[in-house]
């Protein structure tokens, strides 16, 4: 019996890394679609890792992830602003 177990840990495991073939897994929800939940993801994250949910290593990762993409929207943002000064602009030095 001890055996089968063994088998069936194995076959749930293939393809894994040794190291974290017998981890945890943990499901984080991450949302980017703007810089709004990037800040509730951010929150939530903290509150999860405070919880002890999350491991710290896994917690610095995701917050590296999240201020990078939060750059990237930031980023975005800016170049549609800067788009509608340059065509209000254009408009008002056209009258």
């Amino acid at each position: 019996m001890n055996e089968n177990k063994k088998v069936n840990d194995m076959a749930e495991n293939e393809g894994q890394k040794p190291d974290t073939a017998g981890r945890k897994q943990d499901n984080v929800n991450v949302d980017f679609s703007s810089l709004e939940e990037a800040r509730n993801t951010i929150e939530e994250l903290t509150k999860q890792f405070l919880e002890g949910k999350i491991s710290e290593g896994k917690y610095r990762v995701l917050i590296y992830g999240v201020n990078s993409a939060t750059k990237i929207l930031s980023l975005k943002k800016n170049m549609e602003l800067d788009a509608r000064i340059k065509a209000l602009e254009k408009e008002f030095s056209s009258e």
